[in-house]
C-alpha cells in the first residue's frame, strides 16, 4: 500500500495515516506511540483506507477518536466525551488532527503571508501557533526574493551554530513550508523528551577518554580514564581529534539493554539512527552489583 505496484498513475498511500485495529468487545489499538510523538489526549480522524485524499477520490472521515493511554509503539483509543458512537471496522486508519505534545511558535515580518500558508485550521494539526514578536518565537520565516529563509531559536542549538538554517524554500511552495514546520516540531519534541521509564540511579552512561594499555595476554586494549565528559546535561565537549573516546553503559537492573545511538542534526532537522545494534557491534548489558 505504500507504493504504486502496477500503475504509476494510481493513487498511493499517505504516510500520515496510522494503522489501527479494533478487537471485538476489546480495545482500539493505534500502531503508533510515544516514539512517534503520540500523547494522551491526541485527537485522530478515522478513515477506511490510507490512500491519499484527492478531489477525484476523497478519503472522508468516519468520525473521531482520542488517545487514552500511550506505550512506546502503540496507543489505546476511545470515543471523545459526548461523541456519538459510530460503526468501526476491525481494521482502519487514523490521521492525527490535534495534539499538544509539543507546540512551536512561528513568526514572520509578513504575517499576512504566514497566515496564508499556515491557516488557523492547521495550527492544531501541525502543533504550531503564530506570534507577533521574534523574541518569543521558535522559528522565524523570512521572505526575500521569492525564497523563504528559516531561523530557529532554541537554547540547545542557536548559541552553538547560529539561527539560520542553510536550506531555503520557494515562497509559493506551501506544502514544503508546512513540512518544515512539522519537521521542526518533530525534531525538538524528540530532542527534549524524557524517557517514560525511570531507572533512577540504576542505569547511567559515562563518556571518557581512552588510554592504550596492554592486556594480560599482551594485546593492545583501551581503558577509560579521566572525568566523565557527559556528567552535565546538556554536555558541551571540546573535540580533540587525537583523543579516543569510549562510552560505558552501567546497568544495575535485571533488564538487558539494547542501546541505540541517534544523531540529531539541527542543520536540516533530521534524526539518524546509528547502527549500534549490529552483528559487528552487538548489543550488550554491563551489570554491576
Amino acid at each position: 500500500m505504500n507504493r504504486r505496484l502496477f500503475n504509476n498513475r494510481g493513487i498511493g498511500s499517505a504516510g500520515y495515516y496510522f494503522l489501527t485495529k479494533r478487537v471485538k468487545d476489546g480495545p482500539i489499538t493505534l500502531h503508533a506511540g510515544s516514539a512517534q510523538g503520540i500523547t494522551v489526549g491526541s485527537r485522530f480522524s478515522v478513515h477506511a483506507t490510507n490512500l491519499i485524499d484527492t478531489l477525484i477520490r476523497p478519503n472522508p472521515s468516519m468520525g473521531y477518536l482520542v488517545v487514552t493511554s500511550v506505550d512506546t509503539f502503540t496507543s489505546k483509543l476511545d470515543l471523545p466525551d459526548g461523541e456519538e458512537p459510530f460503526r468501526l471496522p476491525f481494521l482502519f486508519y487514523c490521521r492525527l488532527v490535534e495534539t499538544d505534545a509539543y507546540r512551536i511558535s512561528l513568526f514572520s515580518t509578513d504575517m499576512a503571508w504566514l497566515e496564508s500558508v499556515l491557516p488557523s485550521e492547521l495550527h492544531n494539526t501541525l502543533s504550531v501557533q503564530l506570534v507577533d514578536s521574534v523574541e518569543v518565537c521558535d522559528l522565524q520565516l523570512t521572505v526575500q526574493d521569492g525564497k523563504v529563509y528559516f531561523d530557529r531559536y532554541n537554547s540547545l542549538v542557536t548559541p552553538i551554530i547560529g539561527s539560520r538554517i542553510r536550506h531555503t524554500v520557494s515562497a509559493t511552495d506551501v506544502d514544503t513550508i508546512q513540512a518544515v514546520a512539522k519537521a521542526t516540531v518533530h525534531f525538538y519534541y524528540h530532542l527534549t523528551r524524557k524517557s517514560p521509564d525511570d531507572f533512577g540511579n540504576d542505569v547511567w552512561m559515562e563518556l571518557k577518554e581512552l588510554k592504550e594499555d596492554l592486556s594480560d595476554r599482551y594485546l593492545m586494549a583501551f581503558a577509560p580514564t579521566g572525568q566523565n565528559l557527559i556528567a552535565e546535561e546538556p554536555a558541551t565537549i571540546v573535540v580533540n581529534e587525537n583523543a579516543r573516546l569510549g562510552m560505558t553503559i552501567f546497568n544495575q537492573t535485571d533488564l538487558t539493554l539494547y542501546p541505540y545511538l541517534l544523531y540529531f542534526d539541527p542543520t536540516d532537522l533530521t534524526i539518524s539512527k546509528l547502527l549500534v545494534n549490529h552483528p559487528f557491534f552487538p548489543c550488550f548489558s554491563r551489570n554491576y552489583s
